[in-house]
């Protein structure tokens, strides 16, 4: 009918061929659209993952940001400092609470548990590698500069580990929001999990759980455990370190499935379980626990491997 067909030009088996005047589209009544280039013709580019980290400023908690730097570069990072859970909880008037968190907080020091972690994750990052600052550091999570910038940046996914209790504001701006558990759930909730299922003799809960975040402590559906390999030698310490480390590594392979759009599946959780409070681990347990590895042998006999 003598009329341009984008089609026809779209497929020609000569496209891409023609140059000069045997390239021009003849003129017609109507102005026909400009010959598209190979560039256009792509599907758009996917928009980046929108994506934010709620962390505390432990070693562990570096090793994650360290991970998403390397696969989400330019994700949004709130940092709530251990000192300042402790100074909240002052503030809030739960002194107990702050007393048995400052407690455990000296004991790891004075035990070496802080830099028997700090060694663990150090050695998973390169030494060159120099980790963005947050972009806010705050006491705590539950905070309006925190809802505020949620706000500007409107997540898509949340990933937590290692912050105090998502309060409503912050729970209604994240979105999909995961969290990094360390412990078996439904069984093992709160803190402290690695310590209780070795107390209990419960090796084979020795486990980090991946599940949604809900209004209800460590009550969300689980979206996967993973368990780490359980040495003879082992202590608590070097459990959590290595059980959080494939949980990190995991989660960062979750995220990337969630960002090119595929599905992820999540299982209620079916019965209540314990939850564990840092009043819970008293120094009486304390030294029960070391006999058992000790003395008693607990895990002289275990031979999980990891998953």
């Amino acid at each position: 009918m003598g009329e341009h067909d984008p089609i026809h030009v779209l497929f020609h088996p000569d496209r891409g061929k023609l140059s000069g005047a045997a390239a021009t589209v003849p003129a017609t009544s109507s102005s026909p659209p400009p010959l598209m280039d190979a560039v256009s013709l792509d599907a758009p580019t996917k928009a980046p993952l929108r994506l934010l980290l709620l962390c505390s400023d432990g070693p562990q908690h570096s090793y994650l940001r360290y991970r998403l730097d390397q696969a989400f570069p330019g994700y949004h990072c709130v940092q709530e400092t251990g000192d300042g859970q402790v100074q909240q909880l002052w503030q809030k008037g739960r002194v107990v609470d702050a007393c048995w968190q400052a407690y455990h907080g000296w004991r790891r020091r004075l035990f070496g548990h802080d830099r028997q972690r700090r060694a663990h994750f150090d050695a998973l990052v390169p030494g060159d590698h120099v980790l963005p600052p947050p972009d806010l550091v705050v006491d705590s999570v539950n905070c309006a500069a925190v809802w505020e910038a949620a706000e500007r940046w409107q997540p898509q996914l949340t990933i937590v580990s290692g912050t105090k209790f998502i309060g409503k504001k912050m729970f209604a701006r994240g979105s999909l929001m995961l969290n990094l558990h360390t412990g078996h759930l439904p069984e093992y909730k709160g803190n402290h999990c690695i310590f209780f299922a070795l107390y209990d003799g419960a090796t084979d809960k020795i486990a980090a759980t991946l599940h949604q975040l809900t209004s209800s402590l460590d009550g969300g559906d689980v979206l996967d455990r993973v368990y780490p390999a359980v040495l003879p030698s082992d202590d608590e310490e070097a459990l959590y370190t290595r059980c959080l480390e494939i949980a990190i590594n995991r989660c960062v392979d979750y995220i990337g499935r969630f960002a090119s759009g595929k599905r992820l599946d999540f299982v209620p959780q079916v019965t209540d379980g314990r939850t564990f409070r840092h009043c819970d681990r008293t120094p009486g347990k304390e030294l029960a626990l070391w006999w058992k590895l000790n003395m008693g042998g607990l895990l002289w006999a275990t031979g999980k491997k990891e998953i």
